[in-house]
């Protein structure tokens, strides 16, 4: 068997470790940009929660009750993508709970269209409804519907928003519109671009 001399031998070596140590510093490099990448894109999220409900928003004898920033399970079940942020803030109505209002924040808007979407299909009796955020429906539910009680709710987009509002035991729409277009004036500049 031949042997190689000493200095191929050395050469060689050298030529390894020269290239493991450019795959190590390209390694790096890669990760690097990657991270900056992250940090350009990452989601900034808005402070929505003082938004929610103001003084004079609710009807008498409602108000604000607590809030929360888990997802329900509700909603789990029907989205594509669980929101970049959400909000829920109680109603409460003699210390019971009478309704809610949540906030689906989506970096994407086609993602806060697609949230919109899913709650829609979801809402079998709503129609649309007029002057309130980019798109909204509204559905009114009376004991007489065989429900457990008198309910309204309007869904709506507000840019990279979907909000849902309910609010139980009464049929009045004009209570939850004359809400939902205060909320949406109050989101605008917070949720849109």
């Amino acid at each position: 068997m031949k042997r190689i001399p000493y200095k191929f031998f050395i050469l060689g070596l050298a030529v390894l470790l020269t290239a493991c140590a450019s795959a190590q510093t390209g390694i790096q490099t890669d990760q690097q940009m990657q991270n900056a990448e992250l940090t350009q894109t990452a989601t900034v999220i808005p402070d929505i929660e003082p938004l929610l409900i103001q003084e004079g928003d609710l009807p008498q004898g409602y108000s604000a009750g607590s809030s929360t920033q888990k997802v329900p399970t509700y909603y789990l079940k029907l989205f594509i993508s669980e929101p970049d942020y959400f909000i829920r803030m109680q109603i409460q109505r003699a210390s019971n709970s009478a309704g809610q209002v949540d906030v689906l924040y989506y970096a994407s808007k086609g993602s806060a269209k697609f949230a919109f979407d899913d709650i829609k299909g979801d809402m079998q009796g709503a129609s649309e409804l007029n002057g309130v955020g980019e798109t909204a429906i509204i559905e009114t539910l009376s004991k007489e519907q065989e429900t457990v009680q008198d309910s309204v709710g309007i869904v709506f987009i507000q840019c990279h928003a979907t909000v849902h509002f309910s609010i139980q035991g009464t049929t009045d729409e004009q209570i939850a519109i004359s809400y939902v277009k205060k909320l949406s004036e109050r989101l605008q500049p917070v949720v849109c671009d």
